[in-house]
């Protein structure tokens, strides 16, 4: 069984912080992730810096930096809940598309995994909309706040299907 964890990039850096894309407290906190994380088969995140440095932190490593991890998100809404982002997942084309795009990466991530564990890092609004996508397709329903820095969820799949999901908060 494939396991990927999808979290949140650590808090990005200030313009009066430089030599970093995670500020001290970012960096502070994908440190402390990392004492508990396990060992990650695969290290996955969105090209930018801010992701890239959460991933090298949290997982000691980046294996792949992936395009398809960050989508266009200048016209998808950012919401506080996981529930804003449902009717926008019912009713948007652009958001099903993000949604059922970044599921599908993150199943690829887990199948690359094997009977592993994949980290993925992306971005917020993401996680949300693929996380909805995943949990109805699942059968559970999914609440909560939006996810902050480095918050995210667990899929677990076999024979590449998701068979569960659960949020991880920090």
């Amino acid at each position: 069984m494939a396991t990927v964890e999808v979290r949140r990039h650590a808090e990005r850096a200030g313009p009066t912080e430089a030599g970093s894309a995670l500020s001290t407290a970012g960096r502070a906190m994908a440190e402390r992730l990392a004492r508990t994380a396990p060992a990650y088969v695969v290290v996955a995140s969105s090209p930018l810096p801010r992701a890239k440095e959460t991933a090298t932190i949290v997982g000691g490593r980046l294996d792949l930096a992936d395009p398809a991890l960050l989508p266009d998100l200048s016209q998808i809404v950012q919401v506080r809940t996981i529930e804003e982002y449902a009717p926008l997942l019912a009713s948007g084309e652009r958001e099903r598309a993000l949604a059922d795009e970044q599921a599908g990466a993150w199943q690829r991530l887990g199948s690359a995994a094997r009977d592993g564990t994949a980290l993925v890092i992306t971005h917020g609004g993401v996680i949300e909309l693929a996380s909805l996508r995943i949990a109805k397709a699942i059968g559970k329903d999914l609440r909560g706040n939006a996810f902050s820095y480095c918050e995210g969820v667990r899929v677990r799949y076999k024979d590449g299907k998701p068979t569960s999901l659960e949020v991880l908060r920090v």
